[in-house]
């Protein structure tokens, strides 16, 4: 079964009646950007997400636009104002940050719907002003198009999910040196301009966590405790919110997998809630069901209605006629609409197992490969912190570093030119031997 690898947007779920704020970012590059542009922008005719109603997409709200443009063409603009730079940056880097801000559904329906959400998320797009510069961000949109269907079924009304996308350019200042190989002496080393550098791994770097003191924690193993840059974003928002008086929520714990849920999980998770709502109803339907069949066994045996006539036959009142018919043909009814419900719960078990199936393979085959990637750290690490006195002695003594490095090259090349005249010597002399042997 495939699984859409971007993250759904309803990735807060509302516990024991507690709301959960959740702001994440989603890397781009520009090669991706066509498809968050498409979503974000409404430009798709039709949408993976099924809870997409068209018909609403009219009251998605821009805090800001593209203007007509695409992200990409925007990017391309900003680069030629001067605006940033993309010195250093690869073809293939993340250009793009596209921050997701979310609260669970309820906590906007209960304090007034779409004005409320407006408001909310404009004090957050605030928040994303004061991170990237508003002339960094490419757009900012707050979708309202998107049905929740289990608040929906919940309140016996539509209700549209409310969440915030901001497509930004992840920049961080940086100072270019004159190189000391400059004419003038005086200007080696001090600063020839200062640039806007379009940089994510920069911008989002995670740094040790730091005590009262301003020193660094460390572990048991005395190892600094390293603050991912991410969870530092969900305080920041969290405490930007309350202080502008948004209240009654609480932050997305961290590691929770309250604020991970994929859109697959989630909707097994909604799935699952659904499947035990129709088993409610069909225990009160089965109840219903067998009173409506004591009618229609009765309708079969009608020797004790009305009086039997000089023919054998019965003669019933149409009062009575009528009576039984009505019974008979809700009780019909009654066995089709279970029929059909006991299909459908037939069919959701199968998805909920199947899905489920998926969930568990999807999480052996990230933990596969978070462990992949931790040994090429240690790995890297390990061949950096080896490398570290010739880097030094490099950069210190570059004339002497680089003949001491040739110098071991021609060993290690004469060792292997000895190494195959050995070797060849040594098949000469075993050929010579065997010729003897032959001989003798």
């Amino acid at each position: 079964m495939a699984v859409n690898k971007r993250l759904t947007e309803r990735t807060v779920i509302n516990i024991a009646g507690k709301n959960f704020t959740v702001a994440r970012v989603v890397k781009v590059t520009k090669g991706s950007a066509p498809k968050s542009q498409r979503h974000n922008e409404r430009e798709n005719k039709v949408y993976q997400n099924i809870n997409v109603d068209s018909s609403m997409s009219h009251l998605n709200y821009h805090y800001k636009s593209p203007e007509g443009k695409s992200y990409n063409e925007r990017f391309d603009e900003l680069v030629e104002q001067k605006i940033i730079s993309t010195r250093g940056l690869k073809e293939d880097a993340t250009h793009f940050d596209e921050i997701i801000f979310d609260v669970n559904t309820r906590y906007f329906e209960d304090r007034g719907g779409y004005e409320f959400a407006k408001e909310f998320y404009q004090e957050a797009y605030e928040f994303v002003k004061e991170k990237y510069g508003e002339d960094k961000i490419i757009s900012a949109v707050m979708h309202a198009d998107e049905l929740n269907e289990a608040v929906t079924a919940e309140l016996g009304y539509p209700v549209y999910h409310y969440h915030l996308h901001v497509v930004a350019i992840p920049t961080v200042r940086k100072e270019i040196l004159y190189s000391k190989r400059c004419k003038d002496v005086e200007l080696r080393g001090t600063v020839k301009e200062v640039i806007t550098q379009v940089s994510h791994s920069k911008m989002w770097e995670s740094k040790p966590k730091l005590n009262e003191k301003g020193e660094p924690v460390l572990t048991a193993e005395g190892k600094k405790v390293i603050e991912k840059s991410y969870s530092l974003l969900q305080d920041d928002f969290y405490n930007h919110m309350v202080k502008a008086g948004f209240t009654d929520f609480e932050r997305g714990e961290k590691g929770s997998t309250a604020e991970h849920l994929s859109d697959l999980e989630y909707k097994t998770k909604k799935e699952t809630e659904r499947y035990k709502e129709v088993e409610k109803k069909l225990e009160l339907s089965s109840e219903y069901a067998e009173k409506v069949g004591d009618v229609l066994i009765a309708l079969e045996s009608t020797e004790d209605i009305g009086e039997k006539t000089i023919l054998g036959k019965y003669k019933v009142s149409e009062e009575d006629l009528n009576t039984l018919r009505e019974a008979a043909e809700v009780g019909i009814a009654a066995q089709a609409k279970l029929k059909e419900k006991d299909e459908e719960i037939k069919n959701k078990d199968w998805i909920i197992d199947d899905q489920g199936k998926t969930i568990t393979s999807l999480r052996k085959q990230n933990n596969a490969l978070e462990a992949k990637v931790e040994e090429w750290k240690e790995k890297y690490n390990s061949l950096k912190e080896k490398c570290e006195p010739y880097l030094v002695a490099l950069k210190k003594f570059p004339e002497k570093a680089k003949e001491f490095v040739k110098d071991i090259k021609e060993r290690i090349k004469e060792e292997k030119a000895q190494a195959a005249w050995k070797d060849a010597a040594g098949k000469v002399r075993k050929r010579y031997k065997s010729r003897d042997d032959m001989e003798r």
